[in-house]
Order: C-alpha cells, then sequence, then structure tokens
C-alpha cells in the first residue's frame, strides 16, 4: 500500500510540475536568511537584491524557483506568465544556465549554497563565460559572502555536463513590468516509471471501488 501511495503521490507532483501557469503570485524567498548581495547587469545597477530560491503559487499549488531575469522587479500580486520546457542542449546563456539549474536544484538546500545558484545562474544568462566570473563583462556581483561566491564557481562547472534524461527545465516567461522571469526543475518519469504509475494508479482504483 505505501508503495502505491507512494506512486500516486509521484504521479501527482509530476503532473503539477508540467502543467502550463498563466497566473503566477510572487510570495517570497524560501529561506527566511537568504543573502543579499549587489549586483550590475548590462551597465544598470549596482542594486541589492536577494540571491536566492524564490517562491511562487499559481492559487492552488506552491513551488520554488530561480530569477532568470534580473533586471526586471517583483510585486507580490498575479502576473502573467508564458511557460515552457527549456532547451538546455543549445550553446546560449540561458540554456547553459538551465544546466547549471537542473544539475544543482536539488543539492543547494541552504542560503549561501542557494545564493551562489543564483549567481552562477546569472552569470551563465548575462555573460555565457567559460567560467563563473563575479566581475564579467554583462554581470558584476558585490557583497557576496565568500561561501556563495566559491559555491558559483562550484555550480558553474556544470555548465557543459547535459542533464539527465528523467530531469528538465521549465521556463516562465514573465509578461508586464512586474513578471520577473522564472526557471524551475521538473521531474520526467522514464517509460518503466510512467508503466509502474499508471499500473499503481489502476490498482488503487480497483481497490477503492472494492472498498466502495
Amino acid at each position: 500500500m505505501k508503495r502505491q501511495s507512494s506512486l500516486f503521490l509521484l504521479g501527482l507532483l509530476c503532473m503539477g510540475a508540467i502543467a502550463n501557469a498563466d497566473s503566477l503570485k510572487f510570495t517570497g524567498t524560501e529561506l527566511s536568511n537568504a543573502q543579499s548581495v549587489s549586483i550590475t547587469v548590462n551597465g544598470t545597477g549596482p542594486v541589492s537584491v536577494k540571491a536566492g530560491r524564490l517562491m511562487f503559487t499559481d492559487g492552488a499549488n506552491t513551488f520554488s524557483t530561480y530569477c532568470a531575469d534580473a533586471l526586471r522587479f517583483l510585486n507580490y500580486s498575479f502576473n502573467n506568465y508564458n511557460s515552457f520546457t527549456l532547451d538546455t542542449n543549445a550553446s546560449d546563456g540561458l540554456s547553459r544556465a538551465g544546466r547549471i539549474l537542473g544539475a544543482n536544484f536539488a543539492s543547494a538546500n541552504t542560503a549561501s549554497k542557494q545564493a551562489g545558484l543564483q549567481l552562477a545562474i546569472w552569470s551563465a544568462i548575462y555573460d555565457n563565460g567559460a567560467n563563473f566570473d563575479a566581475s564579467g563583462t554583462n554581470f558584476q556581483v558585490s557583497n557576496a559572502s565568500s561561501s556563495a561566491l566559491n559555491h558559483a564557481a562550484v555550480y558553474y562547472q556544470s555548465v557543459n555536463q547535459p542533464l539527465p534524461s528523467n530531469t528538465a527545465v521549465r521556463f516562465y516567461e514573465g509578461i508586464g513590468n512586474h513578471a520577473q522571469s522564472q526557471m524551475t526543475v521538473e521531474c520526467v518519469p522514464e517509460p518503466a516509471s510512467m508503466a509502474a504509475l499508471g499500473l499503481g494508479l489502476a490498482t488503487l482504483v480497483r481497490r477503492r471501488r472494492k472498498s466502495a
């Protein structure tokens, strides 16, 4: 029964992750101690921002993201987005940022790690260099902790690694002044997992019918 319940939960998580969300609301950072840094992007700044995992809701579900548009500010209202699965096999900065995110999303579980991952993502998007550079041409960061910078440098090395077949990156393209574009990771079940999921769901439905 536990296995069937786990399969059922996996199905809900995966279906929720790949569903398009047209209207999203920023609710805050995942961690209360998210680090503040000063960044300059394309010559604009410096501005003080929170570097870390962000939380959004579509009104029914809550999920976590990382910023993919440091030039656009957030508000706490619902804003419109177009969402799609990002092509992480390309060589442009956004695709490479997606590979960094996909490889390190789960392991970035502290404030300094999340700050480092966000800095690595911004560096890939705006400079797309061979390595993380806190003083890049289009992206510069100051007032970041040494730990966050070290994590950013390590995470950035994932830029040349393809994502596992069961991992994809969803891009939320903001529409409007306060719809800051976001990126998150979604699960892509393997064919065998999908078959087991379907079998588990079918068995669960049959058992519920028998007990009704």
